[in-house]
Formats: structure tokens, C-alpha cells, sequence
């Protein structure tokens, strides 16, 4: 199986995370000091409190996305690695971020980096719901539907 992947595209998320994250956490750091030097100032501090936190939260969330290990590439080959050469695995190069092109046909790949029990009934998918999944309600991937995710995609 041929792998073609968007490395670059895949380095300037991580960096692009990475930034988020940390300059969220900076702004945190500066509301902070803006309190403890100008307690007059509680509407900067509110203002620089609310943009670090929801910065730092969509950086964590991308990170997650695009950082965390195992990377949904890296399983997607190797649980893909007994097919020949005349399949190709397309990462993050097409509209689709996985699409594995058969000698037959073409099949839209969704993955999802979460950790838990997940069931589908009556058209809809549930994950249970724990202590440790409840704290990072905010910064984790939402399972969704990703029937119809694929499904639009393709």
C-alpha cells in the first residue's frame, strides 16, 4: 500500500496548537498580574481571563486533534499495512482527511481519537460518560455521528 500524507500541513497544525495552547495560558498569567498590580482594572482582568481561557481550551482541543499519540494516521496504516500496492492511502490531501483508494472503488475513512465504551442504538451513537471524560468535556473530540460525517464527505 502507497501512503501519501501532508507532513508540512500536519507540522503548521501542531505548531498552530502549540501557539494556542501556551498563548492562552500567557494571557492567563497576564490577567493575573494585571490584578495583582491594578486591581482597579477587573474589566481588563475579566477581558484577558475569558480570551486566555477560551484560547488556550481551542489550543488544548487542536492539540488533542493534531498532536496526541496514538496519531489516527499512524493506526489508521497500521491496521491497513497487509494491502498491495495498487491501494493508496490518502492522509489530509484531499477534502477528506483519510480516503483509501481501491483498485474497486473509493472508501471515506473517519476516525475519532477518543478512549472509551461507545454504542449505537436506534440510529445514534453514545459514549459513556466518566469522571476523567466529564473534566475534559471542553478540550476532547465529540463523537458525533461519524456515519454521516463519511457519508458527506464522500
Amino acid at each position: 500500500m502507497k501512503i501519501i500524507i501532508d507532513r508540512e500541513g500536519l507540522r503548521r497544525r501542531a505548531r498552530l496548537s502549540h501557539s494556542a495552547s501556551l498563548g492562552g495560558l500567557l494571557t492567563i498569567l497576564a490577567s493575573v498580574a494585571v490584578s495583582l498590580w491594578r486591581p482597579a482594572c477587573t474589566t481588563l482582568t475579566t477581558i484577558l481571563l475569558f480570551l486566555g481561557f477560551s484560547t488556550a481550551v481551542v489550543g488544548i482541543y487542536y492539540a488533542n486533534r493534531w498532536v496526541k499519540k496514538p496519531r489516527p494516521e499512524t493506526a489508521l496504516d497500521q491496521a491497513l499495512k497487509g494491502l498491495n500496492d495498487r491501494y493508496r492511502l490518502y492522509h489530509y490531501t484531499l477534502p477528506c482527511d483519510h480516503v483509501l483508494l481501491m483498485p474497486n472503488g473509493l472508501v471515506v475513512l473517519e476516525t475519532c481519537n477518543l478512549e472509551g465504551q461507545f454504542t449505537y442504538r436506534n440510529g445514534k451513537w453514545r459514549q459513556k460518560i466518566t469522571a476523567g471524560r466529564a473534566m475534559r468535556f471542553f478540550v476532547e473530540e465529540k463523537l458525533g455521528d461519524p456515519i454521516t460525517r463519511a457519508q458527506n464527505c464522500a
